[in-house]
């Protein structure tokens, strides 16, 4: 009964120790794969941020190029001597503005007009455009800014349709039209619906001012009462974000843009169509939150992050390496039973051989040699102790004698 207590208990303590190194094993792989992940999911981080701040300078230097577009045709116009639709058109053809602007819709030029002098202008526009007149004008106003000449590659029909239109008859126009004159830069207006459009898309407008040339000098004078005009490019906010850096930028960010605050009505552009920024719980983490200066206007931009994997979406591509510490772990387990087996069969064996080593001493014949001695061989006990010390001996190193 004793020995079968003790063969049950050592059992036990194999099945203890073989569990206790492979959970070890276990242990020490799932923390290594965890401490591995959050090293790539900071590095992760730390390369996004990057990415962010790179996405926020390239879109800041974007609308810089549309107000540098928008200044070297006023500056074409200035040193022109006389401007006409022909000339116009050759200039920004030959610049290749659309295709260095994504989200520009048209360029054109709108001249200041005295509303005593409209008459005289309706005819000199019609020695270039047979029934030019000015139309959509305010009244009130003590000057007109109709449009003069545009091109628009999309919609070439565009400019035929609207021009002799009073862009100063837009309040959103109008506002920028005025902030730029008087500041001398260019300026965009806030976003409003395109002229006579059925697609009835929102557009932004930047003016840049045109000024004619003071005397005695040889360039243009920045004063209010020289101001012969505006340069301007319709911008389509939506396609200038939407064809921004299109494939790398889509597949890591969402792209939220505001005017000004961040509410439902200043919201210019999402990529998505899922507003993260006013949501009570998000469903992107924050990446970054940056700034844009267009025209004067800030614009908030907000950059969620696209791909955000699990943990376990993280081990899908670490199931060799899990599947290696698995069998790593039970290997080492196996190793740690058998020296357990091992060192448990020397205990034995050294038990065995000091409980037999009286009985030697004690027998009353002598036991030697490689076979027990022919009057003992009847000896039950005799053979059996004989047969035992010589397997101890064995396991100790030592030649029986």
């Amino acid at each position: 009964m004793n020995t079968q207590s003790g063969e049950t208990k050592e059992r036990l303590i194999q099945a203890l120790i073989f569990s206790s190194i492979v959970m070890a094993g276990l242990a020490i792989l799932a923390n290594a794969l965890y401490k591995l992940f959050l090293d790539e999911r900071l590095q992760q981080n730390n390369d996004l941020q990057q990415t962010a701040l790179a996405i926020n300078d390239d879109l800041q230097q974007l609308l810089d190029n549309y107000r540098a577009t928008n200044e070297s045709l006023a500056a074409f116009i200035t040193a022109s001597d006389s401007v006409n639709d022909q000339s116009f058109q050759q200039y920004v053809k030959s610049s290749n503005f659309f295709d260095r602007l994504p989200g520009l819709n048209s360029v054109g030029y709108v001249p200041r007009v005295p509303s005593a002098e409209i008459p005289s202008f309706e005819a000199a526009m019609r020695k270039q455009f047979s029934n030019y007149r000015v139309w959509g004008q305010q009244h009130t106003a003590p000057h007109s800014y109709p449009l003069a000449y545009a091109v628009n590659p999309k919609q070439p029909e565009r400019p035929a349709q609207l021009r002799g239109f009073d862009y100063a008859s837009i309040s959103e126009r109008n506002l920028a039209m005025s902030d730029s004159a008087i500041s001398g830069k260019s300026r965009a207006t806030a976003r409003h619906k395109a002229v006579k459009d059925r697609t009835d898309k929102a557009i932004v407008v930047l003016f840049s001012p045109v000024y004619g040339v003071a005397p005695h000098t040889n360039g243009s004078s920045r004063q209010p009462e020289r101001l012969t005009g505006f340069v301007f490019s319709i911008v389509n906010v939506y396609e200038l974000f939407e064809r921004f850096d299109r494939a790398p930028v889509k597949k890591k960010f969402d792209i939220e843009v505001f005017d000004g605050a961040s509410r439902y009505g200043a919201l210019i552009y999402d990529g998505d169509r899922t507003v993260h920024r006013l949501s009570q719980a998000p469903m992107l983490p924050l990446k970054h939150e940056g700034f844009l200066d267009f025209g004067g206007r800030s614009w908030q931009l907000f950059l969620y992050q696209n791909e955000s994997k699990s943990f376990g979406d993280w081990l899908i591509p670490h199931i060799g390496t899990i599947f290696s510490g698995i069998i790593l772990s039970l290997l080492c387990g196996y190793i740690g039973l058998r020296f357990r087996r091992h060192y448990k069969a020397l205990e034995e064996d050294a038990g065995q051989a000091e409980e037999f080593s009286s009985f030697f001493e004690n027998h009353p014949f002598a036991v030697t040699g490689s076979k027990p001695p022919n009057y003992c061989r009847q000896c039950g006990n005799c053979k059996t102790a004989w047969s035992v010390a010589r397997r101890i001996d064995r396991s100790f190193g030592r030649g029986f004698s």
